[in-house]
Formats: C-alpha cells, structure tokens, sequence
C-alpha cells in the first residue's frame, strides 16, 4: 500500500511540474513573434535595414568627424555579452539585444525544439511510471522508482539525450549571428556616417562638372 502511494504522489509530482513546463512553453511560443518584432529596433538604435532613411533624417553630410564618430560609438553593436547571452541564457536572447531579427528566431526554434524533445521525454517517463512501474509495485515484483525495461523508457531516454544535443549545439551556433550582425551592421554604420575602418572621412574621387579635372572629396555613403 505504501508502495501505490509512493507511485501515486511521484507521478502527482511529474504532472504539476511537466503542466507548469507546458504553460512556460506555451508563453514561450506566443512570446517569439513578439521577441522577433522588438528585435527590428532596440534601445533607440536604427535596424540594419533603417540605415540609409536615419542618416539622412540626421543630416550626416553636415557633421564634423568628431560628431560622425559619436554616433558611430553611440549605435554601434557589440558581440560580446549578445555571445554570452545566446550560450547561457539561450532563445536568441543575446541577438535579440543586438537587433537581430533572424538571430533571435534562430535560437528560438533550436532551443524550443530541444526543450519541446526534453518534454516528451519527461511525458514518456510518466506514462511509464503510472503504468508499467506502478503495475510492478502494485503486484510486488518491482521497487518504486526503479528503471522498468519497457519501451517507453528507451524513448525517454532517447528523446532525453537527443534533446540535450539539440540545446548544447544551439548554443553553440548561437556564437556566430552575433558576431555576423554586428560586423555587418558596424560596416554599414560605417559606410551611412561616411567613415572608414579607421573611423576616418572617406575619400572618394569627384570630377568638376565644368573644368573636367578629378579631384578628391571627403564623403559620406550609405549602403544596402
């Protein structure tokens, strides 16, 4: 007897606790769309894809090298913390803070699919604990607890194992969109504030429309 409430309470335990994971996921899922959308601009910062139309709205052609550098410093996007992030917090989070749409979707999914592989593992083991394991308990010829040779619990172990890989190799790729991005959207800063790698003018080659001869101008360009 005390053996079939030792089951019943174990399995009471497994369904709270798999019912709070479901509800996290569930808000999780209806969080990603959300997630995506807040990602295109973040902390006043223009998306990548805003560029050109915020450079112009800021009148760059106007500005000194010092005021292009500020800007420059004030949006540029950093990898480093985003890299954390993304390995230990995971779900995009640290692309996320940088602005990266795709990024955030990308860790996202990977880790939602191996949280989704761990819950039906955990769903296997219950189904087996409250059939095949409380069976043996019941009818005395197996302990509580112990692992039961039925298939089920090859599938959880399966689904287990095959869950954790999922999340170890998304944090993983989580280092690359980082550092990506930010090379990516640093050059294109870059380009729209009219500077070079070293954060000085670009010099690019002009020709008088009316004499012909070429020259050299200091000059802003924004890219796509």
């Amino acid at each position: 007897m005390k053996r079939i409430v030792l089951v019943i309470f174990l399995s009471f335990l497994i369904t709270f606790g798999m019912s709070a994971a479901s509800a996290d996921l569930v808000d999780f899922a209806m969080d990603v769309t959300d997630n995506v959308i807040d990602a295109i601009e973040f902390g006043g910062r223009p998306a990548m894809n805003r560029i050109q139309e915020h450079m112009l709205s800021l009148n760059v052609d106007s500005m000194s090298l010092e005021q292009r550098r500020e800007i420059y410093e004030s949006y540029r996007v950093s990898s480093g913390f985003a890299i954390l992030r993304n390995v230990f917090i995971g779900f995009g989070n640290g692309s996320k803070r940088q602005g990266d749409s795709w990024g955030t979707l990308i860790g996202s999914i990977g880790d939602g699919l191996g949280i989704g592989l761990l819950t039906a593992s955990a769903t296997c083991f219950l189904i087996d604990l409250m059939t095949f394991q409380t069976i043996g308990a019941a009818t005395g010829s197996q302990e509580v607890g112990s692992l039961s040779d039925s298939p089920l619990m090859g599938a959880t172990k399966a689904l287990a194992i095959s869950g954790a890989i999922v999340i170890g190799v998304n944090r993983l790729i989580g280092i690359i969109p980082p550092l990506v991005y930010s090379a990516r959207y640093n050059s294109k800063l870059r380009d729209g504030l009219g500077l070079d790698k070293d954060l000085n003018l670009v010099a690019g080659p002009v020709v008088d429309p009316i004499t012909g001869d070429s020259g050299i101008m200091m000059m802003a360009s924004v890219s796509f």
